[in-house]
């Protein structure tokens, strides 16, 4: 589908991108991780054909403009207009029926802020509203820059959730200076540091080299005293917070402590998997 074959990108006498190689495959989930600055947004652009390389071959098949939904990290929204008037200002050249648009509204969870200026909403309903315009014309390929970065808990989650279920059939680009935070969504990952690709592998390989097997889980509300005490009885090893605890795979079953959390009645807000130190990766 695309293919980057020994791609540098110069600007200003400065190389952004190094000798870049990468395939992606119909169907695939990439992520793209590095820290600010690395080339992650450089990288989309060369992908898109926005930026022509200065040196090596960019190879798109079987995909035309038309088939791709993009989400830029500066979301350009007008904060005088309303979510609507926003929507419809910038899919007015896509083909996107009211039907389509009024389910993918109430997935996305802003519909009840359509008649509402931009500039009363939170971040995370203007990062969803940035998301459904770059979905509005039915892409075969996802592309988003840092959807989530910056968003509270709830939005994260939101998004994540609607992503996940939304690209299933679809070939997904997505970048983050954070692995943890979008690890649910790929398959793959490439780790871009100072215009280069350190690693470009399958996740569970990464989690399995480079993972502390750390486990956190978020709860809805505060976890009372009783509850703490029975779970420091039962597991040792187990870090407590207010709400959440923190155990290793390694010492603890993860499907036994879940099935104790269900016997105690305690909602769960979150599970994060093997916290990455993307230190380890980039050393």
């Amino acid at each position: 589908m695309i293919e980057l074959i020994s791609v540098s990108k110069e600007i200003n006498d400065k190389y952004l991108l190094k000798d870049i190689n990468l395939k992606i495959r119909k169907g695939d989930k990439i992520g793209i991780v590095g820290p600010i600055g690395s080339g992650k947004t450089t990288l989309l652009r060369v992908i898109l054909d926005i930026y022509n390389v200065t040196k090596g071959e960019v190879n798109i098949k079987n995909i035309e403009s038309k088939d791709i939904g993009f989400m830029p990290s500066n979301k350009g929204l007008y904060g005088e207009l309303t979510v609507l008037e926003n929507i419809e200002l910038c899919t007015s050249l896509n083909l996107f029926n009211t039907k389509e648009f009024l389910e993918l509204s109430k997935k996305i969870e802003i519909i009840e802020y359509l008649n509402k200026k931009v500039k009363y909403t939170s971040r995370g309903i203007q990062q969803k509203v940035a998301l459904l315009i770059a979905l509005s014309n039915n892409p075969k390929l996802v592309v988003l820059d840092e959807p989530i970065s910056n968003l509270d808990m709830e939005a994260r989650i939101s998004i994540i959730n609607f992503l996940t279920e939304y690209v299933k059939d679809r070939t997904l680009i997505i970048t983050s200076d954070n692995l943890n935070d979008i690890q649910e969504l790929c398959d793959k990952v490439v780790f871009i540091k100072e215009g280069k690709i350190n690693i470009d592998d399958f996740i569970y390989n990464i989690i399995d080299e480079f993972s502390n097997g750390e486990i956190e889980i978020y709860f809805l509300r505060p976890l009372n005293n009783s509850i703490k005490e029975i779970l420091k009885k039962e597991f040792i090893n187990i870090e407590i917070s207010f709400n959440s605890i923190k155990f290793n795979k390694r010492d603890i079953e993860l499907n036994f402590i879940l099935k104790r959390i269900l016997e105690l009645n305690l909602d769960i807000l979150e599970i994060r998997r093997d916290s990455i130190k993307e230190s380890k990766i980039n050393n």
